[in-house]
């Protein structure tokens, strides 16, 4: 069957001028162009449907699937509504005193540390500094850990509260309002007219009592500090551990992950006790104030 175009062609072809033939030439050149790109775009148009044909369906149960996992709730974790206050003695340690920083940061918790002044240096001021920059608070222990405060002289005593509270002041820039005697000791005359409030505690971790890292005994000393902990705390409590100890710092990690599960937040002792604190006073938990 003849295209209707050729046709038209042959049937011009008729003519005999010059100038006819010419025209006809032209008109013959333009319609095979025309009949080639219409045939071009016939077979594009039919590649593409057949593609789509031959092409898998589209999932949509899996995007289905996706949205609700996206607007699926993860696990809630308790609210926090219970407080815990860690308290640290006897640092700064150069090296594992920050660590106990960073890892309260995770959650993001503070606590307190009670420092050694003859301790402080420029490198274990520096942490102090960092510390009170991520809402610790810094108490004073003594200058040299060495004298208790129920039975040392006056002068003893004195220095070893202004010495210490220098050296703080000096690393950090800030006055300190806390102090723990060593041993939890203090006559009661010297509380009467302390110009700090007394810290002791109402959770004894005993870490000190299991700070061995014998390689036979390390994994039971954590455990150990571990179940003092865990088995005894409650909402309000002031918790006392050391941070220059390794077996301190891996028992804290796993304690602190069980309390956040449980709802705890981490605080420090300013923050735990809050409008309550007095100088000459003794707290050893949230509700709780002797003197």
């Amino acid at each position: 069957m003849r295209h209707p175009c050729l046709f038209f062609v042959i049937k011009y072809k008729g003519k005999d001028n010059m100038k006819s033939k010419k025209l006809n030439l032209i008109f013959t050149v333009l319609m095979v162009l025309v009949f080639t790109m219409a045939s071009v775009s016939m077979i594009l148009v039919y590649s593409n449907n057949k593609g789509k044909e031959n092409s898998p369906p589209e999932n949509t149960t899996s995007k289905t699937n996706q949205t609700e996992s996206q607007n699926t709730p993860e696990t809630e974790k308790p609210l926090k509504n219970k407080k815990v206050a860690f308290t640290f003695d006897d640092g700064p340690h150069e090296t594992r005193t920050i660590k106990f920083i960073d890892e309260l940061h995770k959650y993001n918790g503070a606590a307190t540390f009670f420092v050694v002044g003859n301790r402080i240096d420029i490198n274990t001021g520096k942490v102090l500094k960092y510390a009170l920059d991520n809402g610790w608070d810094i108490g004073i222990h003594g200058y040299t850990h060495k004298v208790f405060f129920d039975n040392c002289t006056n002068d003893s005593y004195n220095s070893e509260l202004s010495k210490t509270a220098k050296e703080i002041k000096k690393y950090t820039n800030s006055d300190t309002f806390l102090l723990r005697p060593p041993g939890g000791r203090i006559s009661e005359s010297r509380l009467s007219a302390c110009p700090y409030s007394i810290i002791l505690w109402d959770v004894d971790s005993e870490d000190w009592k299991n700070k061995s890292e014998n390689e036979a005994e390390k994994q039971k000393n954590i455990d150990k500090i571990v179940e003092n902990v865990l088995s005894n705390v409650s909402d309000g409590d002031i918790v006392l551990m050391h941070d220059i100890y390794e077996n301190s710092y891996e028992a804290f990690c796993i304690i602190v992950a069980e309390l956040d599960n449980q709802g705890y937040e981490f605080v420090s002792v300013s923050e735990l006790l809050g409008n309550n604190m007095q100088s000459g006073k003794i707290y050893y938990k949230a509700e709780k104030a002797n003197g």
